[in-house]
Parts: C-alpha cells; sequence; structure tokens
C-alpha cells in the first residue's frame, strides 16, 4: 500500500504549503519567546492562575477519583528504562 504523505502522492502545492508553516514555527517561536521575555511578573501571575483556573474548571473523570496517574507513569517510564 502506498504512503499517502510520500513526496509523490502530495499535490503540488503541498510542498509550498508545508514550507511555509515550517517557516512560520519559526517565526511564532521567536515571537513567543520576546512575548515571554517582556512579560512583567504581574502578567505572569494572571497567566499562570488564567490555566489553573481553567484546569480546576474541568469536571474530574471518574478515573481520575482513585488516582492521578502518577504511579502508573512513572511504571511506564521504569518499563522503558529496562528496555534500554
Amino acid at each position: 500500500m502506498d504512503d499517502p504523505t510520500s513526496k509523490s502522492q502530495l499535490p503540488p502545492f503541498a510542498s509550498a504549503w508545508m514550507a511555509q508553516w515550517r517557516a512560520a514555527s519559526v517565526a511564532l517561536a521567536e515571537q513567543k519567546a520576546i512575548e515571554l521575555r517582556t512579560m512583567s511578573d504581574e502578567e505572569a501571575l494572571a497567566a499562570t492562575d488564567a490555566l489553573l483556573d481553567l484546569g480546576a474548571s474541568l469536571p474530574l473523570s471518574t478515573e481520575r477519583e482513585g488516582t492521578s496517574g502518577l504511579v502508573i507513569q512513572q511504571g511506564l517510564f521504569r518499563m522503558m528504562v529496562e528496555r534500554e
């Protein structure tokens, strides 16, 4: 079966579109770095509070009532290390 994402399968405009997005990602990363560098302590605190409020406003799934998933995550990390 052919890979639909191979260059030969992509429409002619796709390469230019992907190149444009790659260039944009560099510019966006630079803009993000500038904004973070120039952010005041008050702005950083407000942004942090907004993110924490967002997380607190989401309903807690029944799966999370008994565990945070941290122990499961640690087990997965340990398995990854053991495979290396």
